[in-house]
């Protein structure tokens, strides 16, 4: 805006100034032209003046001669004296300067001589009167006239090119007037409007998008409490302990954890932060994660049919994260548009390597609009849709993103009497008898100042095959690696005394070990992440860590490499 307004401020500084210069010229020529006017009409009365003196001149020259009459003397010497003076005026005036005819006659024709003469004349008492009267007389008078009718005629010229010049000055301020209208203001008003239209767009844009904010934060407080309370009633019941009711409260905060992440994702989506999340995790327990919101309500539960979950690969190489996230929001469409059954299979295709997820609801279709919006990743919420469904409401925007980026795809067929949405999802099939851990694999230091997350960090280790010890920061770290030797470090990012980036930088430089680091937080500042992977991190374990994914790593940097060591 700021820079608008210097532009602005420069355009009318110009406009005005060329104005100004067209008046001011105008002016200035008007004044000069009325100031000549003014000289040139005092010019043609001092020479009208010349023959009424001449005539005056001879009138007391004879009454001086008949009686000698001091009076008329005293008006002949006026006479002649002011005779003589506009005389030399006339000849020093710039109209006569400016005439070749009216130079022509004091000079070539002796105008200017015959006046010097006939002063001459006036001034003698001895003079012949003949010189004024007569022949003499009227020739004088001839000339004196001629010289009148010629300056009248060169004041008239430009008393006529003044009328001309000036309805021009007049017409070439208009024109001055209309070009800056066209080439400045005009220009300037649709650049300003298409500024202000721009501004009143972005306006209900940000209207809108505080309203999806609202809406959206109302309804995930609502959605993170389903599984929250799921999880805390199974563990706090009686029955919690069997196997059923455990499966359904991991489930529920599997379908915690997406919700939470399925925020996360969006915003990496669009800063270009985003990355996959492979690891190696049961296909059937995958689909139990995202079959379980949907089971613990007996509306949907009712509503759902599931195919083809029973013949899917035991183990598999995928992003399961990023698939319970599609899945989950394909499942909340067709919840939403359909009040009928909601049918979802699952084909694995094993030379391709692809898992085939297909969603079938009986519903009004899903709006083109909406469909359009989600492939350019654009958010489209329909608050009256979205209030009494599950799910973080992200539409299907997050499904088109996630599957391009993992290399699948999402094709949706919508009419008014259905929908099916078919995702498409690249998997590794792994073979199971390699990732049965043996028994123990060595001792792993865990450094993490939050007492939770020690707990689950080390029974996870402990799970898969590791002995743990447990410190709160980094200098505690650097004291038990000097002490004992580790198979791997899980680290957290931020802790008291000496962060997590300090502490690999000792470990790397000061006391030059290769132990395999995992960097273990909750942070989503990619900067720092980065920065720990610069410095010597072998993999970053996004909070909270699934079990099947610190195998993996654990698997890849340490049983492996032992192996082979």
């Amino acid at each position: 805006m700021q820079r608008l307004t210097k532009h602005l401020q420069k355009r009318y500084f110009w406009a005005a100034s060329v104005l100004v210069v067209v008046i001011l010229s105008s002016t200035v020529y008007v004044m000069k032209s009325i100031n000549m006017q003014r000289n040139d009409a005092k010019v043609i009365n001092i020479a009208g003046m010349q023959r009424m003196l001449s005539q005056k001149i001879a009138l007391h020259k004879l009454a001086v001669n008949d009686r000698a009459v001091s009076f008329e003397q005293q008006q002949l010497a006026r006479a002649t004296m002011r005779f003589y003076n506009n005389h030399e005026f006339l000849l020093g005036s710039q109209l006569v300067q400016q005439s070749p005819q009216v130079l022509a006659l004091y000079h070539q024709q002796g105008l200017d001589g015959r006046v010097r003469q006939y002063v001459q004349l006036a001034s003698r008492s001895d003079a012949p009167l003949s010189a004024f009267q007569g022949q003499k007389l009227l020739s004088l008078l001839q000339d004196l006239d001629a010289v009148v009718t010629v300056l009248e005629s060169k004041s008239k010229q430009k008393i006529e090119h003044l009328q001309l010049v000036i309805p021009l000055l007049t017409l070439a301020a208009i024109a001055t007037i209309l070009c800056e209208w066209w080439l400045i203001f005009n220009p300037l008003t649709r650049r300003v409007s298409a500024i202000l239209y721009r501004l009143r767009y972005q306006r209900r844009q940000a209207a809108h998008a505080h309203r999806v904010k609202s809406d959206f934060l109302a309804n995930m407080s609502h959605e993170l409490m389903t599984p929250i309370t799921g999880i805390i009633g199974l563990l706090d019941s009686h029955t919690a302990a069997g196997r059923e009711e455990q499966q359904t409260a991991l489930g529920c905060a599997r379908h915690l954890q997406a919700l939470v992440q399925e925020m996360l994702e969006l915003q990496k989506l669009k800063s270009g932060a985003f990355t996959t999340l492979v690891t190696e995790q049961s296909l059937k327990q995958t689909v139990s994660a995202i079959l379980a919101p949907w089971q613990l309500k007996s509306e949907t539960l009712q509503r759902l049919s599931v195919e083809g979950e029973d013949s899917l690969p035991v183990q598999a190489q995928t992003d399961h994260l990023h698939l319970i996230q599609a899945v989950n929001q394909l499942l909340s469409n067709a919840f939403i548009h359909t009040r009928a059954a909601v049918h979802v299979q699952f084909e694995y295709h094993e030379p391709a390597g692809l898992l085939s997820v297909v969603v079938k609801d009986n519903g009004d279709g899903i709006a083109t609009a909406y469909i359009e919006a989600a492939q350019q990743h654009a958010v489209y919420y329909n608050t009256e849709q979205v209030q009494h469904f599950q799910g973080a409401k992200l539409g299907l925007s997050l499904v088109y993103a996630l599957a391009q980026e993992v290399g699948g795809s999402l094709t949706i067929r919508s009419t008014t009497t259905g929908t099916e949405a078919k995702l498409t999802w690249p998997v590794l099939t792994i073979d199971k008898a390699r990732l049965e851990p043996s028994s123990q694999h060595g001792d792993i230091l865990i450094v993490e100042d939050n007492p939770i997350n020690q707990l689950v960090l080390a029974k996870q280790a402990q799970q898969i095959g590791f002995n743990t010890t447990i410190v709160d920061d980094g200098e505690q770290a650097l004291n038990k690696l000097l002490e004992h030797h580790y198979q791997c470090v899980l680290m957290d990012l931020n802790m008291p005394n000496k962060d997590g980036i300090s502490t690999i930088i000792e470990i790397r430089e000061r006391l030059a070990l290769s132990v395999p680091i995992f960097l273990v937080t909750a942070s989503q500042d990619e900067h720092r992440i980065a920065q720990s992977i610069t410095v010597g991190a072998n993999a970053v374990l996004n909070k909270p860590v699934n079990t099947q994914q610190l195998s993996a790593l654990l698997k890849k940097h340490v049983i492996e490499r032992a192996a082979f060591s």
